[in-house]
């Protein structure tokens, strides 16, 4: 529903269609801009509720999306503000309607990048709830060992067709906060450099997906069924993967995994995955 603040001539409404080219501007320059550290786009979740802009004067200066993309969770996909408007009364204005747009069951999650949206979030109903780290591969690590290559498994390319099992797959494997919707899965497929899955006679095990980028690859989804999981089907992937991009000239190469995924860290640290300074913190709105 649109809320008119005739005070400050701000008008609170849900995005629409016609929206994109000023959306697009918002995202591209606009003075401070978070959007999830995924593979939709702000743009993509149009359509998609809540999803609300603050217009003044027929100009859009602030916009917010968090939809429900997955079964009871909602990221904090989107927030913007233009040049000279306040991100802390843009805030107050548009929250409100993200909270009345999602059932009170529904868990609101943000993993801010930039220091502005931290701080914001921190001043507002969010607590910490994760932190996400930064792993390296490097190939002067010397870890490297070649792909195991066990019989009763087989490592191929992921196809399309195979989708719908890959993300069957990623529920069992994930908390429910950290699962892929089909559609997000479908964009990270598109997006990829390299996939493949791994699988036995009663089917698919487990599966990665990697993107590339000037020289350097990136691990960006790891999932093994539970009923495989600390029998080497992991390791067999990984293996496999860092033999793929070294064979693509690439010698550097990085995953993101929870703090608190003790299972992933040890993996990664067996195959010869470091430390980085990087980290950042998930939070969760208090509603």
């Amino acid at each position: 529903m649109d809320v008119i603040k005739t005070q400050t001539r701000y008008l609170v409404r849900s995005a629409k269609g016609d929206d994109f080219q000023q959306l697009a501007g918002l995202t591209h320059f606009g003075a401070y801009v978070h959007y999830h550290l995924g593979w939709a786009s702000p743009l993509d979740w149009l359509g998609k509720d809540p999803y609300l802009v603050l217009e003044k004067e027929g100009r859009i200066v602030a916009a917010i999306a968090c939809p429900e993309d997955y079964q009871g969770v909602a990221w904090l996909q989107f927030f913007a503000v233009s040049q000279g408007v306040s991100v802390e009364e843009s805030w107050e204005l548009l929250w409100p309607g993200v909270l009345n747009g999602l059932d009170d069951d529904i868990s609101v999650l943000a993993l801010p990048i930039q220091r502005w949206f931290r701080r914001l979030l921190q001043s507002k109903d969010f607590v910490k709830f994760d932190d996400v780290i930064l792993l390296a591969w490097k190939h002067e690590n010397r870890h490297y060992q070649a792909p195991l290559h066990k019989p009763i498994y087989r490592v191929r390319p992921m196809k399309f067709d195979d989708l719908g099992a890959i993300q069957a797959l990623d529920n069992e494997a994930f908390d429910p906060v950290w699962r892929h919707s089909m559609t997000v899965i479908e964009a990270i497929f598109r997006d990829v450099k390299i996939a493949t899955v791994i699988e036995d006679h009663k089917g698919i095990l487990g599966y990665q997906m990697s993107t590339e980028h000037i020289e350097r690859g990136h691990l960006a989804r790891l999932a093994v069924h539970p009923r495989a999981q600390r029998s080497g089907v992991g390791t067999e992937l990984v293996l496999d993967l860092i033999q793929k991009f070294k064979s693509r000239g690439i010698s550097h190469i990085t995953v993101n995994t929870q703090v608190d995924n003790k299972g992933s860290q040890v993996l990664y640290y067996k195959l010869g995955f470091k430390n980085t300074d990087e980290i950042y913190t998930a939070y969760q709105a208090r509603v």
